[in-house]
């Protein structure tokens, strides 16, 4: 049986189990039907997150009958589980009704308390505004203002308006409002990041203070730097209106994306916004060296979107981005390699670039390595004649096999050659595989052992399995192996006639191999060698050469010769 195996250039681990990633996928490419597919299963085994989305796909009508009673089951089951979302979701149907599902403003309140106390912001805010209003609950300005306040803490500008509306709606609340400002500028000057947010908010609103977006941004900036989400996305929105600081989109996108990473939907809209609609922006982002606009211009030029296609400027900015660390940019100029736009094709190049890509975490880049084997094998010859190993190597393994071209060892075994000088660990084990069975070239244990161990010192897990069975190899093996001089047999080989293990044992023969073993540098016959001095077998009783070879075995690593040496009271 031919041993020429072919490792992929990344572990990939195949899984049966649908995950809610793939469900999002699919959802988000409007194939509802197979998300709803995946929802369902999961949310059948008890994935919270999997009920919402089942709720939420009955309630809007995607990939089946809109039924609002089907979308409060899962709502309901996935609240039950703590997702805040559901239980919003449980409040807006009960609250107003929705196909079959009657109003139950009793329904209703008790999922908003649950979300609202839970930290759900539009839920604050929804339980903010009921207070003020009295609607199914006992009017209370104090408990409006705590909830929008609650609300407006998290960035929600809905709040932080009606907050700004019900401190100016009687005398109450702008007496309210003094105290406020008072409490929260004592409690900010002691580091409290939601006080130092509020501070923030009434001075760019002027509320109770005349208007000043220099001491606004001040006081958002020490909120922000405190990992305030709200105060994070108000600073990039100041950057990016240059009030109160000077205009920065670099800064603005910066403090966006910080606030974006964190759940802020109006930081990730406002991304979502610049990155795909405004040209000028991401042209001056791009200038100012951000690597994120960069990339995005590069995509612009290449696609000839918003601009006429110029491959050149495509090349250049998505150049300038991956030198900012941009892991797109560099799969981008992979690329660009591969299909030559704009440059001479180079599928070596394309592919350092997409190994480049890879490493970073890229999934575009990681997906183009581990589907380069599916490529057409026109593919690889033209990748292999311009130097790629990895597709040598394939290409060898395609010789080998004979399926997609006729069958030739000699083609194979050439291969195997140039894509091992290019450094690849799996093509020294085919060379290996090709000494060991004489596949285009002349069979060569020791040949073969050589490429089975540079092979398996650069991780080839292969040839690390195949240097560890070496020992359960047959007697015969290893006699050919022996006479061709491979070290490891010929000591093996002694074992075998000192122990009479499938030969009449024979201390002479032991000897004889033991020795020529031990002259290559094999420790572990010169271990041998040395207990066969100190016994007298197959020799005469020696001990200075005993406690020699056992010392040679010791510089070589064997633990055992050592101990005899230095632990055994007997060679003392």
């Amino acid at each position: 049986m031919k041993k020429i195996v072919l490792v992929l250039l990344f572990i990939i681990t195949y899984s049966f189990t649908n995950t809610l990633e793939d469900g999002k996928l699919a959802y988000d490419n409007n194939d509802y039907i197979k998300a709803f597919k995946i929802y369902e299963e999961l949310a059948s085994n008890g994935n919270a997150n999997a009920q919402y989305a089942l709720g939420l796909m009955h309630a809007k009508g995607n990939g089946v009958i809109q039924d609002y009673k089907k979308a409060v089951y899962w709502y309901e089951k996935a609240a039950i589980q703590g997702i805040l979302e559901a239980k919003y979701m449980l409040f807006l149907i009960y609250s107003n009704g929705s196909g079959d599902v009657q109003k139950n403003q009793k329904k209703s309140m008790k999922w908003l308390i649950e979300a609202a106390e839970n930290g759900h912001p539009n839920a604050q805010y929804s339980l903010g505004t009921r207070y003020e209003s009295g609607f199914n609950i006992k009017q209370d300005y104090t408990k409006a203002s705590e909830w929008l306040k609650k609300a407006a803490n998290q960035g929600l500008k809905e709040a932080q308006f009606e907050l700004e509306l019900l401190y100016n709606k009687d005398e109450y609340s702008r007496d309210a409002t003094r105290k406020s400002f008072e409490s929260n500028e004592k409690v900010a000057n002691q580091g409290d990041k939601k006080a130092q947010y509020m501070m923030g908010f009434y001075y760019y609103n002027g509320i109770n203070v005349i208007q000043d977006y220099e001491k606004a941004f001040d006081w958002y900036e020490k909120a922000a730097n405190q990992g305030n989400i709200g105060a994070q996305f108000d600073i990039g929105d100041m950057y990016y209106k240059g009030q109160g600081v000077q205009r920065n989109y670099i800064k603005a996108f910066k403090w966006y994306k910080m606030a974006a990473s964190q759940g802020h939907k109006d930081a990730q809209d406002k991304l979502k916004n610049t990155s795909n609609d405004n040209f000028e922006w991401i042209l001056e982002t791009a200038n100012q060296g951000l690597p994120e606009s960069q990339n995005l211009l590069g995509t612009m030029y290449l696609k000839g979107k918003e601009v006429n296609k110029d491959y050149e400027k495509a090349f250049y900015w998505f150049t300038e981005s991956a030198k900012g660390g941009s892991d797109q940019a560099l799969y981008n100029i992979g690329n660009m390699y591969y299909h030559g736009y704009g440059i001479k094709q180079d599928y070596i190049k394309a592919f350092e670039y997409y190994r480049k890509a890879a490493s970073y975490g890229n999934k575009d880049a990681q997906n183009e390595i581990l589907n380069i084997e599916e490529k057409d094998i026109n593919w690889h010859i033209k990748a292999a004649n311009q130097g790629l190993p990895e597709s040598q190597n394939i290409l060898g393994v395609a010789y080998v096999a004979g399926k997609v071209i006729p069958e030739d060892n000699e083609k194979a075994f050439y291969w195997f050659i140039k894509s091992a000088k290019g450094g690849s660990d799996q093509a020294l084990y085919n060379i290996g595989s090709m000494y060991y069975n004489g596949y285009g070239t002349k069979q060569d244990y020791v040949k073969a052992f050589e490429y089975y161990r540079k092979a398996a010192s650069h991780g080839n897990k292969d040839a690390q399995n195949e240097i560890r069975n070496i020992d359960y190899k047959s007697f015969n093996w290893h006699e050919r192996a022996a006479n061709q001089g491979l070290p490891e047999s010929q000591n093996i080989l002694g074992v075998m006639y000192l122990q009479g293990n499938m030969v009449n044992q024979d201390y002479g023969k032991a000897f004889e191999l033991f020795e020529k073993a031990s002259i290559k540098g094999a420790a572990y016959a010169s271990l041998n060698l040395g207990l066969m001095y100190w016994g007298g077998k197959g020799t005469n009783k020696d001990t200075k050469k005993a406690i020699k070879y056992f010392k040679k075995a010791c510089d070589g690593g064997i633990k055992e010769a050592c101990e005899l040496l230095f632990g055994n009271k007997f060679l003392k």
